[in-house]
């Protein structure tokens, strides 16, 4: 398996279709920073880094093929966009999951993120929010 950095929007959009198919699209890829998990010839998973200042970016939705659950991927995708975001010099990451989505929790809480309550709920006051802070 291996993340490949990737302009590939229309690959990302058909798999986040694919994995989460009651949500809503997500319409800005373009300005966020993007990988591809391939397994071979295959497309397994996706992840995203959104820069929304010059200090704090946000984990954009991350997708990965059922059959690949369970198997750590999802935190080595977190993992990767931290390490990104800290190698362009971002203090901060915030993300957010849905109640419901104890999988995404329990990452985050294994690489060590947060919840905090944000000013404005940019997600909506059911989600959770989270935060890390990066050392310089």
């Amino acid at each position: 398996m291996r993340f490949i950095r990737t302009k590939q929007y229309q690959q990302i959009a058909k798999l986040d279709s694919k994995f989460f198919p009651f949500d809503y699209p997500i319409v800005d890829w373009d300005s966020s920073i993007l990988w591809l998990l391939k397994e071979g010839d295959e497309y397994i998973g996706y992840c995203g880094i959104k820069p929304l200042n010059s200090t704090e970016c946000y984990l954009i939705r991350s997708g990965l093929k059922p059959s690949f659950r369970g198997n750590g991927l999802q935190k080595s995708m977190i993992n990767l966009r931290v390490k990104w975001a800290k190698n362009n010099d971002y203090s901060f990451i915030v993300t957010d999951t849905a109640t419901h989505n104890f999988p995404s929790i329990n990452n985050l809480i294994a690489c060590r993120f947060k919840m905090f309550s944000p000013a404005y709920p940019w997600a909506g006051k059911s989600q959770l929010y989270w935060y890390k802070g990066l050392k310089r």
